[in-house]
């Protein structure tokens, strides 16, 4: 069925929801009480990102926290507008057949995806190096599961590819295939996998069995020149002109995450660093973390919280997550004070890192 979608001449680029939301708001005041405050927000942004929010909204930016649904936007369950507008250009812009997109992350992604590809309750082969969520869902589905435990490569939990493609063919070979395989295409650690080769290997082993492949830190490599052809969206499309018969596939991601993170291992201290700021802040972690090699993360427990209302000047990173409560130049306050108590108190190192002397050579 095809559908004729409506759209401005503005909203006929390649932000139809933004231009929408940029109508609805022209011309009269509305207050939100759903909305991220996006003007807030932008004003800690770096100044390329902010740039690029002004460019999308322009004068609107002030109006563009807007909670807009049904006939005055687009219908969420059977859009026909600007939303079904917008999920063509992301499915031809990560080249998919089609997109969806979801209001909860890839958790709740991962949920639909499987009970949609097991809907008539068959088994499941689930990576162990999956999401809890993929876990979660097959449980409380009550779908029978098999999980193949990662295998660990210097530390870091990896899935077990060999393992997975043996068991998806020796069900296959016996008559009762799995109905779904769940595979891991990126990991916290920042491990990729190569997924021309586990694609095809997983095809191969059981042509019937459908594909969830949680991409959640791999949005973005689909826009890289380098890492495009790792990605499960290009394998599927190498595979199609091939002429190999494909499975169901679905490929959940999570389009504001990356795997673009600081990584470092000294004497077995994994610590990573989620950069969302300048090139110099990332320059700044970089020579911490090689502090932190000599080291071996002693500073962890030797220099005491920063004194309310002081200008921080030096790094406050809880380990897990990795990503800091506090930069140099920030000032310590109550809100800092009780997140890094909740870090602790939920088992992560606080480490307090200096401020090292800036370097010449690029990041």
């Amino acid at each position: 069925m095809h559908r004729t979608i409506a759209v401005t001449p503005k909203s006929a680029g390649l932000a139809p929801l933004a231009a929408k939301l940029d109508d609805l708001a022209a011309g009269r005041v509305v207050r939100s009480f759903h909305a991220l405050p996006l003007l807030g927000a932008t004003r800690d942004m770096p100044a390329p990102v902010k740039a690029g929010f002004e460019a999308l909204f322009q004068h609107s930016l002030p109006t563009g926290d807007l909670s807009f649904s049904g006939r005055a936007l687009d219908s969420f369950f059977a859009p026909d507008g600007p939303l079904a507008a917008a999920q063509t250009e992301a499915a031809a812009a990560f080249a998919a057949e089609a997109a969806f997109f979801g209001t909860c992350g890839t958790t709740v992604s991962n949920r639909a995806a499987l009970l949609a590809l097991a809907r008539d309750g068959g088994r499941v082969l689930i990576d162990g190096a999956s999401h809890q969520s993929v876990m979660f869902t097959a449980t409380a589905a009550q779908l029978p599961m098999t999980i193949i435990e990662p295998v660990d490569v210097k530390g870091c939990a990896l899935t077990d590819v060999d393992s997975m493609a043996g068991r998806l063919s020796a069900a296959a070979h016996s008559g009762k295939p799995y109905a779904v395989a769940v595979i891991t295409a990126t990991s916290y650690d920042g491990y990729i996998l190569d997924m021309r080769n586990v694609l095809r290997r997983l095809v191969e082993a059981s042509p019937s069995t459908a594909l969830l492949i949680d991409s959640a830190w791999g949005a973005v490599h689909s826009f890289s020149g380098r890492l495009r052809r790792y990605t499960a969206l290009s394998a599927v499309n190498e595979l199609r002109s091939a002429k190999i018969k494909l499975p169901p596939i679905v490929v959940t991601s999570s389009a504001h995450k990356t795997l673009c993170a600081l990584s470092c291992s000294p004497a077995g201290l994994q610590l990573n660093f989620h950069i969302g700021v300048s090139t110099q802040d990332a320059d700044d972690l970089v020579q911490a973390l090689r502090g932190l090699a000599h080291r071996a993360g002693s500073t962890a427990s030797v220099r005491l919280a920063p004194v309310f209302g002081s200008t921080v000047d030096h790094y406050v990173v809880p380990y897990p997550p990795g990503i800091p409560i506090a930069v140099p130049g920030d000032t310590w306050c109550e809100r800092k004070q009780q997140a890094a108590l909740r870090e602790e108190a939920a088992g992560a190192h606080i480490f307090h890192v200096d401020q090292p002397a800036r370097v010449e050579a690029p990041l």
